[in-house]
């Protein structure tokens, strides 16, 4: 893995970061896929436009309302710029849901949609962890451990020692669930079960984690990701139960028609 890169131009060498050409991979996917997967669900070309809209919102409110929440879970210092990813999914969702209804648009369709591509793009960036050598794993002695570059935080911790690829793990995860969202279950699920499997892989995940997790009120027992995690799955659960109940609602309602009581 290598945190960045140098291009030779003439006399002038400009470095980049691999991490924000990861990310911005992440942002091209979403945007793009949720473009193409729309257009094969026959949406309006017109909601389609203030979906993408609704997404660059999203990205900017999410990422801002993590850069301000981030240093509330971390009782040590951490430099500008450093955020969390799931306190930012959850102000990205909750933005692009009220950009959504304030187009007058079906929200529940809309997070649907882009259920798949939230994990791509997520996976995308897990692969720029990787790169920057962040949120990596704990040593390991099995023949999955990686030697992290000596520019990375994985590598300030550890030094040498072979650590857990977790954020190759997750990545793998995330590519994996936004392929079956979109080929295995009907659009009205795809975003409860996101939610729920995501919750379920995150909070397993944790345990193999082996950067600074943070605290969220001094609770120690569960990380925050953790505890946000059983968020998303009891949310996913309470919506499954939701959409049960409303389809035998409709099941029901001309079976009472046709069979009236007597």
């Amino acid at each position: 893995m290598w945190p960045s890169f140098s291009i030779e131009l003439g006399e002038q060498t400009i470095r980049g970061s691999f991490y924000m050409v990861l990310i911005a991979c992440g942002i091209c996917h979403l945007i793009i896929g949720t473009d193409s997967r729309a257009r094969k669900e026959n949406f309006a070309i017109e909601s389609i436009g203030k979906c993408i809209y609704a997404i660059f919102f999203a990205i900017l409110g999410g990422g801002l309302l993590s850069w301000a929440i981030t240093p509330l879970l971390y009782p040590n210092p951490r430099a500008w710029g450093s955020i969390s990813a799931m306190p930012g999914i959850i102000g990205s969702l909750l933005v692009f849901a009220a950009v959504i209804r304030c187009y007058q648009l079906d929200v529940w369709k809309h997070l649907n949609l882009i259920a798949p591509f939230i994990c791509f793009a997520h996976g995308w960036g897990r692969l720029g962890c990787f790169s920057a050598g962040c949120c990596h794993g704990q040593p390991t002695s099995s023949f999955l451990g990686v030697h992290f570059h000596p520019e990375s935080s994985a590598y300030e911790k550890f030094g040498d020692a072979p650590l857990h690829a977790a954020q190759l793990y997750e990545a793998g995860f995330l590519f994996v669930l936004g392929g079956i969202l979109i080929y295995k279950f009907p659009p009205a699920l795809r975003f409860t079960h996101y939610l729920i499997a995501y919750g379920i892989g995150r909070f397993l995940l944790e345990f193999i984690r082996g950067d600074d997790r943070g605290a969220l009120f001094n609770f120690a027992l569960l990380s925050p990701s953790q505890i946000l995690s059983l968020g998303y799955i009891g949310f996913g659960l309470f919506l499954i139960y939701g959409y049960k109940k409303s389809t035998d609602e409709k099941i029901e309602e001309p079976s009472a028609i046709l069979h009236p009581p007597g």
